[in-house]
Parts: C-alpha cells; sequence; structure tokens
C-alpha cells in the first residue's frame, strides 16, 4: 500500500480512503458518517513506522525478509502477526497445505497469484512476497530451489 498527499487537498492523506491529518501519528474519518471509513495511526516497531489502519496492520516492505534456496523455516511471532518474506530470484517454491496457517504469494504490483488451500510447488519471480499466517509460535517450513535455466 502507498499514501499520497494530495498538493490541492492540504491536511488529508489517501490510504485505503482519504484520511484528515490530525497529529503527526493520527489521521481519522473526515467525515460524520462512519460507513466506509477507517482511522490511520502511526507507531513504531521494530524501528520501523508501520501503520495500524482500524483492525490492519502494515509494515514497510523493505522490512521483509528475503527467501532464499534451499530450506526455509519461518517462525510466526508471539504477537501472531503475518510474517513476510520477499522473493529474492526466481525460484521453484514448494508450499504444500499447511494444517493451521496459510501462505499467499502476492506479485511484486500486489496481485495475489497463490493460495496455499489450493495449490501446490510454483514458480516465483524474483520481487514477489510471501505472507505467511499462523498462529503465534508455529513454525512453517518452505522449500525452495533455483528456476532451472531453458
Amino acid at each position: 500500500m502507498k499514501s499520497i498527499l494530495h498538493k490541492d487537498l492540504p491536511g488529508y492523506v489517501e490510504f485505503m480512503g482519504l484520511k484528515r491529518i490530525e497529529s503527526p501519528d493520527y489521521a481519522g474519518m473526515p467525515f460524520d458518517a462512519v460507513r466506509d471509513q477507517t482511522e490511520l495511526s502511526l507507531l513504531e516497531r521494530n524501528r520501523e513506522i508501520w501503520v495500524r489502519l482500524s483492525d490492519m496492520l502494515y509494515s514497510p516492505a523493505e522490512g521483509a525478509a528475503v527467501l532464499k534456496a534451499g530450506e526455509n523455516a519461518v517462525k510466526i511471532g508471539p504477537e501472531g502477526h503475518a510474517e513476510w518474506l520477499v522473493v529474492g530470484e526466481d525460484m521453484i517454491l514448494s508450499l504444500g497445505k499447511t494444517k493451521r496457517g496459510r501462505i499467499i504469494v502476492f506479485a511484486a504490483d500486489g496481485t495475489p497469484t497463490y493460495y496455499s488451500l489450493f495449490g501446490k510447488a510454483d514458480a516465483r519471480r524474483g520481487g514477489d512476497y510471501v505472507e505467511i499466517s499462523g498462529f503465534a509460535g508455529d513454525t512453517i517450513n518452505l522449500k525452495t530451489r533455483p528456476v532451472p535455466p531453458r
């Protein structure tokens, strides 16, 4: 997600809907009606600025660990937040179904391209993002291998 500041609308930010900036770390609903309206708060986590948008939490894409060729064990942290990885190079991911968690792969443009309930091993491009969700403390294993040369 990207935020947008409009030059002709000072004091507002666009982030999944228009928000009125009320302080350096908070932007609220700009209208009296609350349907489809959300509130935005900025908070610091792990020395990064994260965004809380009502009940959703967003972290910077630059903070995603690189998914490397071979075995990758990803542990869901104590808060239970989804873990994110970025695919470092074109590779084949072996992502079978998980018992309690889910894996979703997004193209670099944000388009979802894989969901663990419906797929198996699949080629992925460098720059794709892998979202891994589960219960706090769960470890999910991903196996990867480089795409063979043509």
